[in-house]
């Protein structure tokens, strides 16, 4: 107990930590003292304030060495009261942000194993394309699957000849007004000198997903490049 400020200090700063999703070694400004500093306590008033919590909490515990065991189960919980308070009202931990934090957390986590099965199921169309006409169709899939907009692939050859192939979702419920539009190079061959994905993605929620969704397309053409494919 007499090192409840320490331990209830970093317990929170590692909570805080993994609701926002950083390292639970990266630094911040929510320790105990730096919120008292930002409440504008001076240095000197901020160490007089953990001084006084820790001897009251710690007076308190070596009363429980004296009474019944009942009752120093009694005095233990109001001690972690009187913490648990003394950190609210400094604001290092406010329960409204931490269970929203929480929710944040589990929707998000929810979301990125779904867009993950999503990309390995798109896998395995690719696995299986040997033509052009296979490739174009893995294409097509993966964008159905990761909520994409339209996709089209520009292709220039050697002689100067363009060629676009363009896939659209068929949706007509899909909010087009929040869309990302990303162009993915690809690497081209000696017959196909230009080849470049427009990508539109649908943003259905947070930007974090859409760019996550744009990473995992990306991945699926460098991993299985055209040029690799029909060369199998």
């Amino acid at each position: 107990l007499a090192l409840g400020i320490p331990i209830f200090d970093t317990l929170f700063s590692m909570l805080r930590r993994f609701l926002e999703r950083r390292s639970m070694f990266s630094p911040d400004r929510g320790h105990f003292h730096h919120r008292l500093l930002a409440l504008g306590f001076k240095q000197r008033h901020v160490v007089i304030i953990a001084y006084t919590v820790t001897g009251i909490v710690a007076g308190l515990g070596m009363l429980m060495m004296v009474t019944r065991s009942t009752n120093s189960l009694v005095i233990f919980f109001c001690i972690l009261l009187l913490l648990l308070l003394t950190f609210r009202i400094v604001g290092s931990v406010r329960l409204h942000e931490t269970i929203a934090g929480l929710q944040k957390k589990y929707k998000f986590a929810s979301q990125y194993r779904r867009e993950r099965m999503n990309f390995e199921q798109a896998q395995l169309y690719f696995y299986g394309a040997h033509t052009f006409d296979q490739w174009w169709a893995a294409v097509c899939e993966a964008a159905q699957r990761m909520d994409f907009a339209w996709v089209s692939l520009k292709t220039k050859d050697k002689d100067g000849t363009e060629r676009t192939e363009v896939w659209r979702l068929a949706d007509a419920q899909a909010d087009l007004s929040k869309i990302i539009v990303v162009t993915v190079p690809v690497r081209g061959n000696g017959s196909v000198r230009v080849m470049e994905f427009e990508i539109a993605i649908l943003v259905n929620g947070s930007l974090e997903s859409a760019g996550h969704r744009a990473t995992l397309f990306s991945r699926l053409i460098d991993d299985f490049n055209i040029c690799q494919t029909i060369m199998k």
